[in-house]
């Protein structure tokens, strides 16, 4: 790991702040590919070891970094065909659980969706607190299908680099919310047709901005389901 690519942090919330220094640093390819060894990340951060092995967990469980037997941890390597392939199966089973959430949604959900649409637009100049409302604002929506096993398979393909995408490419933030709102429209209308349509292009515009932005050369929607 190269000392270079970390600075010691302030210690206001020195928790919340370690995770998010590291998740940047793992995403933005500066933790190298050899062990990440707390004593020597804690020491470059300014930190003790407690918060590093917190936030290490943290990673572990987004699917981030990984842990060997011996407990020592390493930044996950980015595959493009398993990306690819978790963005082909995102862009064919979001829009139909979203779909299928018309046959449920009450004019209440909608102004609770619309609610969390309009939090995550507010909050789109903080990326971390963005990805928390994104999230919010689509598994409302996929939990209002009704479908338990459905809201599982979607759950396990945002593990990893889809839900930080936001980190990686902040140039995406943008055409996100304004995406987020045409979703929520069609909700609205109750369209199934059209939530079809502008989520496939969510996950797809995503896709595309974060294999150009990792310099993956593979095309995704070469292998994006339509």
């Amino acid at each position: 790991m190269d000392p270079g690519g970390l600075s010691p942090l302030e210690r206001e919330s020195l928790g919340a702040v370690t995770y998010a220094a590291l998740r940047r640093a793992a995403l933005e390819g500066r933790l190298g590919d050899g062990p990440l060894v707390q004593a020597k990340v804690a020491a470059m951060l300014g930190t003790s070891r407690a918060p590093v092995r917190d936030a290490l967990r943290r990673l572990e469980a987004e699917c981030l970094v990984t842990c060997d037997r011996r407990g020592r941890y390493y930044v996950k390597r980015i595959d493009s065909q398993e990306l690819s392939e978790v963005y082909s199966l995102r862009a064919l089973v979001e829009p139909q659980a979203a779909a299928m959430a018309i046959d449920h949604v009450s004019d209440a959900d909608v102004d609770r969706i619309k609610t969390y649409e309009r939090e995550a637009a507010e909050a789109a100049g903080d990326a971390n607190l963005y990805i928390e409302l994104n999230r919010r604002f689509h598994f409302e929506i996929y939990r209002l299908s009704g479908s338990l096993r459905l809201n599982k398979f979607i759950e396990s393909l945002w593990s990893g680099i889809p839900p930080v995408t936001p980190l990686a490419v902040p140039s995406q933030l943008e055409r996100s919310v304004r995406q987020h709102k045409e979703i929520a429209d069609a909700l609205a209308g109750r369209d199934k047709e059209a939530v079809r349509k502008v989520l496939n292009t969510h996950v797809v515009d995503a896709a595309v901005a974060l294999f150009e932005n990792l310099k993956i050369k593979m095309d995704p929607r070469s292998m994006l389901f339509h």
